[in-house]
This record gives C-alpha cells, sequence and structure tokens, in this order.
C-alpha cells in the first residue's frame, strides 16, 4: 500500500512539474516571439544608408529628421533633411535596411 501511495503521488508530482513547465514554455514562446521579429536596424545605420545614397556623407545638410514608424506589420524609418538646395525624404525597412523609398525635391527656400 505504501509503494502504491509513493508511486500514485510521484505521478502526480510529475504532472505537476510537467504542467507547469509547459506554461512556461508556452510563455516564454510568446514573449520571444516579438523580440526576434524585432531585430532592426538602428537610427545611425538607417541614416547612413540614407546620406549614402544620397551622396551627402561629406556634406553639410541641416534640418536632419528621422522617426521610426509602424505601419501594420511593416517597421520603416522615415528620414528627412536638407542639403544643396534640395530637400530629401527616405523610407528605409527597419528590419532589413532596404531603401523602401527615395524622394528629392528642390528646397522652396535656398539653402
Amino acid at each position: 500500500m505504501k509503494k502504491l501511495l509513493a508511486l500514485v503521488t510521484a505521478l502526480l508530482l510529475m504532472a505537476v512539474m510537467v504542467g507547469c513547465g509547459q506554461t512556461r514554455s508556452h510563455s516564454h514562446d510568446h514573449n520571444s516571439a516579438p523580440q526576434s521579429s524585432e531585430a532592426l536596424i538602428t537610427k545611425e545605420q538607417a541614416k547612413t544608408i540614407a546620406l549614402e545614397h544620397a551622396k551627402m556623407t561629406n556634406r553639410p545638410i541641416r534640418d536632419f529628421e528621422i522617426e521610426l514608424d509602424r505601419d501594420y506589420k511593416e517597421i520603416s524609418y522615415e528620414i528627412e533633411f536638407k542639403s544643396g538646395g534640395f530637400e530629401f525624404e527616405y523610407d528605409i525597412d527597419a528590419k532589413t535596411g532596404k531603401i523602401l523609398s527615395a524622394k528629392q525635391e528642390k528646397a522652396d527656400s535656398p539653402i
């Protein structure tokens, strides 16, 4: 009888431990998914990508703005700056660094 009671107790204890382990594991998987999908390039990397594309790495720029924008499932950096009488606008994928759009227009006021 003592062996049967010990066996039942051990089985119940194992069932509780397995149940807790699965709950913790499930919770961990749920919490880690956004972190892995959130691996983003830095603002400085996005700035470098835009300036290199515009061939402005060695030229003075002004009114530089950068903002992380989240639309649905896409995350991008919106970048705006002025240089040499032109205004530049970029959208850069925050996960891959790919240029999604690039725009250059003559500035309203001389720079």
